[in-house]
Parts: structure tokens; C-alpha cells; sequence
């Protein structure tokens, strides 16, 4: 789909009483292609067909440059179609949970064991709402995120837009006050992000930023890729293990 195609559907327009009745309606906006990227839904990345997903987030906690703590979190989809995928978490390289998705049915990794169910919707309704890395990994610097210096380039051969990722200045909303208590105050933010011209999804990024406040510190690191666009993903059923039916 095009990035027209987007705006026609994210862009609505609203027909008060008086437009309707004949008075022109002021056109909104054009979205940016950066701006289209944060209303891409799951949906949006489907229109790319079979691919593969990795994520790692990196997030280490110290306090007056003690580290108190290190972990790792890695998410990987490999997409066929929603009757075939599969998802996979992994945290400090541990696999903490799994799901597979075969055939329109679905099983789920307990221990060592896997555990089949007949109806995967459940599994479909979990990945809708856990595969955006992006959002939850920048989520703390909010409107403080700003991406700039649009450049063409190509992500395995697709048309994309490279973007330059920095901290934007605080506003008079960012200030100390009832609002911010307790948050974490943003110190820095870098990377670069590129975004498919076609559909807008995120197609790879690299972040780094830290965040920061009375002593304590939290330094953020992400890394996703979508890769094999096109290739097709063999997603069979799990056969390590014991399945029980449910």
C-alpha cells in the first residue's frame, strides 16, 4: 500500500453540519512518512508478506555509577501469514516463552514440554498486542524523541527512508511538576531508523539513550530488524517434547 493509500486511511476527515450542507472542509495534512510510522498497526506489517522479526533490548540500571543490574530481552516472529507464525521471547538468553502457530493451530512452550490447543486466536491476540518493540522501547522519552535528516536508501532491496534519531529540547509541558512526578527525566537519545516507503513500517533501527533522576540511571539500548521480506517461512508444528491437548 502507499503511503497515500495510508493517509486516506488514517487521515479522516469530519463533515460538520454546515460542510455538509455545501461549505468546503479545510484539507488536513499530509502525514510525513516519519509520522505515518507511528500509527502502523500490525496490520500495516502483513502487507509485506512473509518476513522475519528480531528485537533486542538492552537495559542496564545503576545508581551514582554502580551498576545495580543488566538484562537482555529478545523477541523474535517469523510471519508466514496468521494461520502460521512464530513468537518467541527470550530474556538474559533464557527462552521465557514461545508460540507457534501452524496450520491454524496453535501451541505454547511450558518448561520442555509444548502444550497444543485447536483454537490459536488467543496466540494472534497476543502477538497484535506484544510485536511493536519500537513503542515499548521508547515509550519513556516520549515527545522528546524527534527524527530528522530523511534520506532514500534501501533495506534489502526496498525503498526506504533513513532517519536520524536525537533528543529533542523539553518543553515548557517536560517541566518538574505534579505531571512528571517520579518519571524518569530523559538525558539522551541517538540512532538511526529507517522506515519502508511502501507501508511505513520500521524496518530496522538502532537506538541508544539514557534516562535519569535523582542518582539513578537507566541506560536503554534497542536493535530490530525485519529481514527476508518475501522468503517464506516454514512454521511447523513443534515436535521436541511432550504435547498434551487441552
Amino acid at each position: 500500500m502507499s503511503l497515500t493509500a495510508h493517509r486516506a486511511v488514517w487521515v479522516a476527515v469530519s463533515c460538520s453540519a454546515v460542510a455538509c450542507a455545501g461549505d468546503a472542509v479545510p484539507e488536513a495534512p499530509p502525514l510525513t512518512l516519519a509520522e505515518a510510522s507511528e500509527q502502523v498497526t500490525f496490520a500495516s506489517t502483513e502487507m509485506l508478506g512473509p518476513h522475519r522479526f528480531l528485537a533486542t533490548s538492552t537495559r542496564v540500571e545503576s545508581r551514582y555509577d554502580s551498576e545495580l543490574s543488566r538484562h537482555e530481552e529478545t523477541i523474535e516472529v517469523r510471519w508466514q501469514d496468521w494461520d502460521n507464525f512464530r513468537y518467541e521471547r527470550s530474556v538474559d538468553g533464557r527462552s521465557v516463552e514461545a508460540v507457534v502457530v501452524s496450520g491454524g493451530r496453535g501451541w505454547t512452550q511450558r518448561g520442555r514440554s509444548w502444550s497444543s490447543v485447536a483454537d490459536a486466536e488467543l496466540y494472534r491476540t497476543q502477538l497484535r498486542m506484544t510485536w511493536n518493540a519500537w513503542d515499548q522501547g521508547t515509550r519513556s522519552f516520549g515527545e522528546r524523541l524527534a527524527l530528522s535528516a530523511s534520506e532514500a536508501d534501501t533495506v534489502e532491496g526496498r525503498p526506504a527512508r533513513r532517519y536520524t534519531v536525537s533528543l529533542a529540547e523539553a518543553t515548557v509541558a517536560d517541566a518538574p511538576g505534579p505531571r512528571t512526578q517520579g518519571k524518569m527525566d530523559p538525558r539522551s537519545l541517538s540512532g538511526v531508523l529507517w522506515v519502508d516507503e511502501a507501508t511505513a513500517v520500521r524496518l530496522m533501527a538502532q537506538l541508544d539513550g539514557v534516562l535519569s533522576r535523582d542518582g539513578y540511571t537507566q541506560e536503554l539500548r534497542l536493535q530490530l530488524a525485519r529481514t527476508e521480506v518475501g522468503v517464506t517461512q516454514e512454521i511447523e508444528p513443534p515436535v521436541a517434547g511432550k504435547e498434551q491437548e487441552q
